[in-house]
């Protein structure tokens, strides 16, 4: 499978338009208490000893020398890595070794540290600007009958909103593989939660209502959208549960982030594997068919998804951590101005495409043939994912499946339809 991968940038604006954001920050290397000797050519940099005082000062410092690591990492980890930032800010050898980048550098840490920090921990982590997607051809079996078209899984949810209960609890946590709809192509991927076969991990009761049939749901011959709230009686949520934060006016799970573009009509959450899984295969007539060429299938091998929920709570963040706003002006003006330009292209565009929109367009309902189908009986090994890894790690999610290394991206590859690819999808 791993021979036969392509590569392929997907971008919700046409490439000419996206807006590459600079590092807010470029750091350089893990090390503190040094003397620095200089020649000639400047600073010498090879005598640098590791980062002492960071790990034995403060709130962390007074935590490990009391109790495990771990939670050191968990409850003080920023207060560490405000103090490495601001060591690395006053030194003169910042360039001797490569962190290019802190936003990526401080989500790699607590994802190594801290598979799953607590809310307000992840509200403080920069998100993503741009997230890469492996793809990979989706194995089938042919069943030995017909297919029974299963009805809408109903079941009451188990989480009830206030009090700070968590909704990720029990089979909840676990992984599932689910089949959803973009439009022009499918995804098989791995969600968290609340999914289509699992209307008890959602935080509200599910529309039971029939999805009509020849409507072009080449998904599945049954039910093949996202859940949705019964009656739409209850699309935001008071406040987040427990094991979720806010982020843009949305909750998503402690350890996703924010995906960078709808997907079916709606934007998930998305944790990154430092690994490639290899999904199970699904029943013929529940996939399309992965060579027909309007709509292919693929597996996505390097994410796990899970649904985002709209919230009428407090969206804004305490902040960016002292190291990601150091520096948090550089490149302003000119993302500015790129910004802007990208505004305007968006607004004659879509002024454009309005002019050939039948009223009522613009509102679109979700239809069948852009939703999820969950795959029954297929359950991923693991828990939720992590935050997304830096290129090299050899973290692991915990009782997931691993194959194949991740890594290597390489941009303009055009993928054979049905088989795999390289999608970059940037905000």
């Amino acid at each position: 499978m791993a021979a036969n991968l392509y590569r392929v940038v997907v971008s919700p604006l046409p490439t000419s338009t996206s807006v590459v954001y600079a590092p807010r920050i470029r750091l350089s290397r893990r090390f503190e208490n040094s003397t620095v000797t200089t020649s000639a050519r400047g600073p010498d940099c090879s005598a640098f000893k590791g980062f002492q005082t960071c790990s034995s000062t403060g709130d962390y410092g007074s935590c490990l020398s009391s109790t495990d690591a771990s939670i050191c990492n968990c409850n003080n980890g920023m207060q560490y890595l405000d103090c490495v930032s601001a060591a690395i800010a006053t030194s003169s050898c910042e360039g001797a070794v490569g962190i290019s980048d802190w936003n990526v550098y401080e989500r790699s840490w607590f994802q190594t540290s801290c598979p799953t920090p607590a809310s307000s921990i992840m509200t403080m982590l920069p998100q993503p600007t741009s997230v890469y997607i492996d793809l990979a051809p989706v194995a089938t079996v042919t069943p030995s009958g017909p297919i029974t078209e299963p009805t809408i899984a109903i079941a009451e949810p188990t989480y009830r909103e206030g009090g700070g209960m968590d909704l990720l609890a029990g089979d909840c946590s676990s992984a599932s593989y689910t089949l959803v709809s973009d439009g022009d192509m499918v995804f098989y991927a791995a969600f968290v939660g609340c999914n289509a076969g699992r209307p008890q991990c959602c935080p509200w009761n599910v529309s039971a209502e029939a999805i009509p049939q020849g409507q072009g749901n080449r998904v599945a011959a049954a039910a093949g959208q996202f859940p949705v709230a019964a009656d739409n009686a209850k699309d935001s949520l008071n406040q987040c549960p427990g094991d979720y934060y806010s982020v843009s006016g949305q909750c998503c799970p402690n350890g996703y982030y924010k995906f960078t573009r709808p997907i079916a009509y709606q934007t998930p959450c998305f944790s990154s594997l430092a690994d490639k899984v290899t999904p199970p295969p699904i029943t013929a007539g529940l996939a399309a068919n992965p060579t027909d060429s309007s709509l292919p299938t693929s597996a996505v091998l390097n994410v796990a998804w899970a649904m985002g929920f709209n919230t009428t709570g407090e969206t804004s963040s305490p902040g960016l951590s002292t190291g990601a706003t150091v520096g948090i002006g550089v490149g302003a003006g000119v993302v500015a101005i790129a910004l802007l330009v990208v505004v305007g292209v968006f607004l004659v565009r879509r002024r454009n495409n309005k002019r050939g929109t039948p009223p009522g367009a613009a509102d679109k309902p979700l239809q069948p043939d852009q939703g999820m189908t969950y795959q029954p009986g297929y359950h991923a090994p693991g828990g939720p994912a992590s935050p997304p890894p830096v290129g090299g790690s050899d973290w692991k999610p915990p009782g997931v499946s691993q194959e194949y290394r991740g890594g290597g991206y390489s941009d303009g590859y055009q993928p054979q339809q049905g088989m795999g690819g390289h999608g970059q999808y940037r905000s």
